[in-house]
């Protein structure tokens, strides 16, 4: 497994946000058509849904140009790239919120597993097995972003051609990271949407207390996870709702999320209800990492192991960690592990108990 990672090169995105938005397509060509379908397939499918949000996306628009007009720019720069209607790639950004407001529940588990513990030699180490569409394997990639703004700091982060950096995971220079899990959330309000929060966040701090003041004196358009960690052994998990949020930073050997609150007073209005089928897959994942995270040292709490229990499967009744679709249309994509005080990543392109593991540095 990872003992036997190669090392790769991410793909370098840099300048100020137009040019790194313009940069994916323009050092990626060949993956260009996959982008523009997926986006325009995926906009024309949600197009009723769309419509009758229109004013929620003006708003966010408005939120997005007056908070984070740099990410609002990397996004005209991907579009611009793409060929694609800036409007509609926001919209697209956009769309797991609106249709948990109009509660329209896909049938696939968008879900992700997400875990952060100390280990003995590498420091804290935050893990993350991305679970998601299937057509998001081709556009997957690691990017590794400077800005001359950024006074030095860089950010290494595993996301998709077509949507801005750290759309599912990063780290950055500082040897702060951070991973989101899927949660729907039934009342979205213009805010932060979590996925360019995550971004803001690396480019913005570096550290879990950093991270935890910015997130908590903002207002968020609601739904999902944050889990971070920190090269000083800080670690936390966030559940995000429209109005509050909710902080884990228990004392403990480690922290977990998959795709339900733990919050009672979130859990109420999250779109899976407590008797739905992939919400008891969520609560057997997390319960299988707890059971897990409970049971190491830090001696015995590697990155090798971490990658053997992401690899897993169904076994002695509990749930699969790493998923190969069979049920629906979301698989595990990728497995990733940032490694905080060395600043190193491990990256396995595909389900984990197959793919070869590879290793990127800043």
């Amino acid at each position: 497994m990872i003992s036997g990672a190669s090392v790769a090169r991410p793909l370098a995105l840099s300048g100020a946000p137009y040019e790194r938005g313009y940069q994916q397509a323009a050092l990626d060509r060949a993956t260009g058509p996959a982008v523009f379908n997926a986006v325009v397939n995926r906009v024309a499918e949600a197009r009723p849904a769309l419509d009758h949000a229109s004013d929620f996306l003006s708003a966010q628009w408005a939120f997005t140009a007056a908070h984070a007009p740099g990410q609002l720019e990397q996004i005209r720069g991907i579009a611009e790239g793409f060929g694609l209607k800036v409007g509609d790639l926001f919209a697209y950004l956009h769309l797991s919120t609106i249709e948990d407001g109009e509660e329209l529940v896909s049938t696939e588990e968008d879900g992700c597993s997400v875990l952060a513990c100390d280990t003995h030699d590498d420091g804290p180490v935050l893990a993350k097995n991305r679970d998601y569409r299937g057509e998001h394997v081709a556009l997957q990639r690691v990017f590794l972003e400077s800005d001359p703004s950024w006074g030095g700091r860089r950010v290494l982060s595993i996301g998709s051609l077509g949507s801005p950096g750290a759309f599912s995971s990063g780290m950055n220079s500082d040897g702060l990271a951070l991973a989101d899990t899927r949660i729907g959330w039934k009342r979205p309000v213009v805010g932060w949407l979590r996925y360019l929060l995550m971004n803001e966040i690396l480019i913005r701090v570096g550290t879990v207390a950093e991270a935890l003041a910015f997130i908590k004196s903002q207002p968020h358009v609601g739904g999902g996870s944050l889990l971070l960690a920190d090269a000083a052994g800080n670690m936390a998990a966030i559940e995000l709702a429209s109005d509050r949020v909710f902080v884990d930073s228990l004392e403990q050997a480690g922290i977990a999320r998959t795709n339900h609150f733990l919050d009672p007073e979130l859990k109420a209005d999250q779109t899976r209800s407590n008797q739905d089928d992939n919400s008891s897959k969520s609560k057997g994942r997390l319960e299988r990492i707890n059971h897990w995270l409970n049971s190491m040292r830090s001696e015995t709490c590697t990155p090798e192991n971490i990658a053997h229990l992401l690899a897993s499967h169904v076994s002695d009744n509990q749930s699969a960690l790493c998923r190969h679709g069979e049920e629906n249309g979301s698989l595990t994509i990728s497995t990733t592990l940032f490694a905080c005080k060395s600043r190193k990543l491990y990256f396995c392109p595909g389900n984990p108990c197959v793919e070869h593991w590879r290793t990127y540095a800043f």
